[in-house]
């Protein structure tokens, strides 16, 4: 016989209590039934309990699966760890050791695991596991037998324990303590946590986990709008990719008509209009994306900052690189920075400006692009001396690009904290900086000149795309910004390619130059060199080389 508990609390969505109380087994007489019973209800770690007497089975197989990823949650992973000959009381207390298939579905990970169980016993035990999973909506625990008559039964059932639904709020620091443990881990809750301890400033947030097993809470009303808010950002934490691809929509805050607004200005245009007009249905959109492979999802709501300027700045040997530009989307390369050296003192000692032609600004979630600029913008060196000061408590790794806002607030520039722009890789010198060294290598052959798409490029900020290999050689490519339109392209090349880049503009700390780096595959930034190199002839392109200048780095031949 086989006398266990079954609390009222044991085995509750929030409360697995697997293991937590005591559970008689063996050859029992109806004294011993008896004594059992009242031992188990006696015994009970979770409150009130009732007991279920039951007979036991002879097993040929005996364990304890899962119906997804106990670790991860993803749904279909099926995990199964069982003994032979005998009940699994043993293994599931961690006394004895048994053995584990995994299946996707219902394909093996490892290979053909019918060996171990057999066809059948597995076909038996996947479709049981399944038609519990879809009667209870929900990722189950089950403990299982395979008796000695060849049929399949089930021991126990008990929900996988998953994060609560919440919605949590990030004012203080005493807030991240409380997340769940499926986004402390996210680089942007990270730095979000660090700033708040050393008291660097960042837009206002919230974090929202949801499940797919019909557990649901009343959501928290999001706070006011700040007066420099532009619209609102909402990006999916958990699962990090969803197709291969960051899940990123943009909302309004204040909802007010951007149309109308713009109209009568030739310098503006609309190029990305919100999913919603509910910051609520955006978000309730992007949790389900996360949905579609996992039991439980998480997003922040990040609120988005109507700044005059913004830029990456990043530690290197010499002291500082700050790139900068008016408006957002900087290190994606969709506009034209200009760049500013710091001595490890934090004092200005070089100025590469360049002339921005165009500009992205938010409008209450809206992406407006702004051509030509009303305005140029050129800091003063209090300014970026300030601006680097603030933020160097957060870069304590060479390899960390911070990407930061510049708010005007009366007579003065606030600063703040947007993201971590990128691992920068293996960068740079100033003789890299000021000889248009991107990305070092060597690469030869000819020259394929790339159009610019700029809807594309928008496009290419909502979803980057996953790296790929590819089999593309011996090839020059010129275009006119490096911007992640490119992505694919980059993604295909590697150091053994012999490909290169020559760009007539880029951004140092940008997303497409980091990757570059990451995959050995040289760059320069060359002014118009999509204008004066020619398709189809043969160039060698050397970042390689000490002591060039840039137009002896690319020669023809």
């Amino acid at each position: 016989m086989a006398i266990r508990s079954s609390g009222l609390t044991e085995g509750s969505p929030s409360l697995a209590a697997s293991g937590a109380n005591l559970s008689v087994l063996g050859d029992l007489d109806l004294k011993e039934i008896r004594q059992a019973i009242r031992s188990v209800r006696e015994g009970s770690k979770t409150g009130r309990t009732g007991v279920i007497v039951q007979v036991l089975a002879t097993p040929l197989l005996a364990g304890v699966a899962t119906t997804a990823d106990p670790i991860s949650f993803k749904k279909g992973r099926i995990l199964v760890d069982f003994v032979r000959n005998k009940l699994a009381d043993g293994l599931l207390s961690g006394k004895e050791p048994g053995e584990r298939l995994i299946f996707e579905g219902t394909s093996s990970v490892d290979g053909d695991q019918d060996a171990p169980i057999g066809p059948a016993a597995r076909d038996s035990l996947l479709g049981m596991l399944t038609s519990l999973e879809k009667h209870f909506n929900q990722p189950l625990e089950v403990e299982w037998v395979l008796a000695a008559d060849g049929k399949m039964m089930t021991v126990q059932v008990r929900p996988l324990v998953l994060p609560a639904p919440g919605a949590y709020t990030l004012n203080e620091l005493k807030d991240f303590a409380i997340l769940p443990d499926i986004t402390k881990g996210h680089s942007k809750i990270e730095l979000r946590r660090r700033a708040a301890e050393i008291g660097v400033r960042m837009s206002p947030a919230r974090v929202d986990v949801a499940t797919d097993s019909g557990v649901t809470v009343e959501s928290k009303d999001d706070a006011p709008p700040s007066s420099w808010s532009a619209g609102l950002s909402v990006v999916l934490l958990y699962p990090p990719r969803v197709d291969s691809q960051i899940v990123r929509k943009f909302s309004p805050s204040s909802n007010y008509d951007v149309e109308l607004l713009i109209k009568e200005c030739q310098r503006y245009a609309i190029r990305s209009y919100p999913t919603h007009h509910d910051v609520g249905a955006t978000r309730r959109q992007v949790l389900r994306q996360g949905l579609t492979d996992y039991w439980v999802s998480s997003a922040i709501t990040q609120e988005v900052l109507d700044a005059t300027a913004t830029g990456i700045v990043k530690r290197i040997s010499s002291g500082f690189l700050v790139e900068l530009a008016v408006g957002h989307f900087v290190p994606k390369g969709s506009v034209r920075t200009s760049s500013y050296l710091l001595d490890k003192r934090m004092r200005v000692t070089g100025r590469l400006l360049n002339d921005q032609e165009r500009a992205f600004r938010f409008l209450d979630g809206h992406v407006v692009e702004e051509s030509p600029l009303a305005e140029a913008f050129s800091p003063s060196d209090d300014v970026l001396t300030e601006l680097v000061a603030y933020l160097s408590p957060l870069l304590t790794e060479d390899s960390i690009s911070l990407e930061f806002g510049l708010l005007f607030e009366g007579d003065m520039f606030v600063s703040y904290l947007i993201d971590v722009a990128e691992f920068a890789g293996d960068i740079v010198s100033d003789s890299d900086i000021t000889t248009g060294v991107l990305s070092r290598g060597r690469a030869s052959g000819r020259v394929v000149v790339l159009n610019e798409d700029d809807n594309a490029m928008l496009r290419g900020h909502l979803h980057d795309l996953d790296r790929s290999n590819g089999a593309v050689r011996d090839t020059v490519f010129v275009a006119k910004r490096a911007s992640i339109d490119l992505f694919s392209l980059i993604n295909s090349l590697t150091a053994e390619s012999n490909c290169g880049f020559a760009f007539s503009d880029a951004t140092f700390l940008g997303h497409p130059a980091v990757i570059l780096r990451e995959r050995g595959v040289p760059a320069l930034v060359l002014p118009d060199a999509h204008v004066t190199l020619r398709a189809g002839i043969k160039v060698n392109l050397d970042t390689a080389t000490s002591g060039l200048n840039r137009e002896q780095r690319i020669t023809e031949g």
